[in-house]
């Protein structure tokens, strides 16, 4: 059995208890522009700020007859139809299982047990996450999940999820390449090598395509208001080159745009490309130097992508006395992509019609690991969870931080297999960032028990948890419980009017 690396025990002197402290009452609390945000599926702006559906904490409507035409209206659902009632009971199925599994959360017996049979028992859930102060937040969760759901369900663009990366493979990348083989990685990912002549050089690349998983687009949609809709992802299908020098990605960029996407493709530059390195690459045609010459004075103008991307990966706002001459892993990401759409076919059969459907290809040197130390991507996921979470207004408990690190480690064998990472030296990555973040109050040295080190490093993870959040003592409640700094912008600018920040 696994030995938790962190225990409440350890840390604090009692266990935070599972009780109805932990539902917030939210129900004094509206969005003054409700009826702007049911109006449209897209965001509505509010103090700049996207804002959708989702950011309701109810659905502030009086009657049952609103309450239908809204749901008919926002989810092509007629709660009256047994078909559809029967429909809206797998999505909310479908909402708990990810929801306990993802969070590591138990919903109410009362809801996990639900069951609608007729339209009224549907009307009176919906109202509930109003009225009900101990279970309406989840309750409320529960049906955003669903409304996630059931817009990626529905939609056209995903249904062919394992077949649209090779297609867009098959179709626009193979004919201006030369395919000299193809293999399998231990996790079952197909590596292709390929080769292309630009300007009489050879360029030997490999190449690794998948689609984006319906659960990940869900949970993106659940945590940033911008991506609304299946549409406005722009890495449905996303294809990763590996190279062996900087110049070969850019004439290879330049050859793609040229080919593929006819020039309109938009350049993303993380960390990547500088001035100095655009003006010393050779053979780049006019138009697309102009391109990349605009993408990167933009970056360097605003500010150093290299922060940005330490921003984005770590989201660690951590010490003000960070040591500026060394660098954590996170801000030496690395990375450059072109994103556009490209038309593809939603059905198997040969003459079927073609919609444009977004695809990015990214640009890693192939030597370059952007998955050392705090950067690896599972971290990062631990904190994705945050934003989630905090969009959806269910408060992180300290136990819930203990539960993401203990997961983390339980599992670490499994994640450093997918990257072919060795667990000594992945750790010692680990001791260098949080070196660098100033967790550490005194020098430390990893040794060879795995065990000692995993009980070291937990701590130190929980303190990066932590840096994420924002913790704050909710009106009605006499404890204090942790929000997403990013999310929780948001909610500053028009919810929080009686919170007091610590």
């Amino acid at each position: 059995m696994w030995n938790k690396v962190i225990t409440l025990q350890s840390i604090w002197q009692k266990e935070i208890k599972e009780d109805s402290e932990r539902f917030i009452d939210m129900s004094d609390f509206y969005v003054e522009d409700y009826r702007e945000i049911m109006r449209y599926l897209r965001p509505i702006k509010i103090n700049n700020l996207d804002v959708t559906v989702l950011d309701l904490f109810n659905i502030p409507l009086t009657t049952d007859d609103a309450i239908k035409d809204f749901i008919l209206k926002r989810t092509s659902i007629d709660i009256d139809s047994k078909e559809w009632l029967q429909k809206i009971n797998d999505l909310f199925n479908k909402a708990i299982d990810l929801y306990e599994k993802r969070y590591f959360k138990k919903i109410p017996k009362k809801i996990q047990k639900l069951y609608f049979k007729d339209s009224k028992q549907v009307i009176n859930f919906l109202k509930e996450t109003k009225t009900n102060k101990t279970s309406g937040i989840i309750s409320c969760s529960i049906a955003k999940i669903s409304y996630a759901i059931n817009d990626i369900l529905l939609h056209d663009k995903i249904k062919r999820e394992s077949f649209l990366d090779r297609q867009f493979i098959k179709e626009h990348l193979e004919w201006p390449f030369q395919i000299s083989e193809a293999y399998e990685d231990i996790n079952q990912n197909i590596y292709r090598n390929w080769k292309v002549v630009i300007w009489d050089r050879i360029i030997n690349f490999k190449l690794i395509a998948r689609q984006k998983s319906k659960d990940s687009i869900i949970w993106k949609q659940i945590s940033d208001a911008k991506y609304y809709s299946v549409d406005e992802f722009k890495d449905i299908v996303w294809v990763t080159i590996y190279v062996d020098k900087d110049d070969e990605a850019a004439l290879m960029m330049q050859y793609i745009d040229q080919m593929i996407y006819r020039w309109k493709a938009e350049i993303k530059n993380k960390n990547w490309l500088s001035l100095k390195k655009v003006k010393n690459t050779t053979y780049l045609e006019q138009e697309f130097y102009l391109k990349l010459e605009a993408e990167t004075k933009k970056i360097e103008n605003k500010e150093d992508e290299g922060e940005k991307e330490f921003k984005e990966r770590s989201s660690t706002f951590a010490p003000e006395k960070q040591n500026d001459k060394k660098s954590s892993s996170a801000k030496n990401y690395k990375e450059i992509k072109l994103v556009w759409n490209v038309y593809l076919s939603l059905e198997e059969w040969t003459k079927s019609s073609k919609f444009p459907i977004w695809t990015e290809i990214k640009f890693v040197v192939w030597w370059h690991d952007n998955e050392k130390g705090i950067a690896l991507q599972t971290i990062y996921d631990y904190i994705k969870k945050f934003r989630e979470l905090t969009r959806l207004w269910i408060p992180i408990r300290e136990i819930d931080l203990i539960n993401y690190v203990n997961d983390f480690f339980e599992n670490i064998d499994f994640y450093l297999k997918k990257k072919n990472k060795e667990k000594h030296n992945y750790y010692n990555e680990l001791l260098h960032d949080f070196t660098e973040f100033w967790y550490l109050d005194k020098e430390i040295t990893l040794n060879w028990n795995i065990e000692n080190n995993e009980k070291i490093l937990a701590l130190w993870l929980l303190n990066h948890f932590r840096a994420n959040l924002v913790k704050i003592k909710m009106p009605n409640s006499t404890k204090f419980f942790y929000f997403d700094k990013h999310i929780l912008s948001l909610r500053d600018a028009w919810l929080f009017k009686e919170i007091k920040k610590i």
